[in-house]
């Protein structure tokens, strides 16, 4: 029984085809799974480790975020603004006060000198 080189040959090529495409669908599908991998890792967090610090999962964090986003007597985000919202609130009532009681005298005189610029409160020069 001889064997024909032709086809041993083609039958190579065949094996080193079929490997070669399960290689590349191999490879594709190493890849897909890193990238789901590091999803992972990044929702679940890290553990510190040596050089390291902890990194928190994506639940910790977002726990964290609402946190921030609730009242607790001072410290959180939500205090931070509405202190801010009462503040401004006070600061337009009390320009508002002073507007007004400048429209009602309807009365100012400007010096302006080199030096300085002062408003008094007066008889109106035109």
């Amino acid at each position: 029984m001889s064997l024909d080189p032709l086809a041993v040959a083609g039958g190579i090529t065949a094996v080193v085809a079929a490997l070669t495409g399960v290689g590349v669908v191999l490879r594709w599908l190493y890849r897909r799974w890193q990238s789901v991998e590091h999803f992972l890792e990044d929702w679940r967090g890290e553990a510190a480790r040596p050089g390291v610090p902890a990194r928190l999962g994506v639940p910790a964090r977002l726990a964290q975020i609402e946190a921030e986003l609730r009242t607790n007597h001072g410290g959180s985000l939500r205090d931070a603004v509405d202190r801010c919202e009462k503040h401004m609130i006070s600061v337009d009532a009390q320009l508002g006060d002073h507007l007004a009681e400048h429209a009602k005298a309807d009365a100012y005189r400007l010096h302006v000198t080199p030096d300085q610029t002062t408003l008094e409160h007066g008889p109106r020069v035109s």
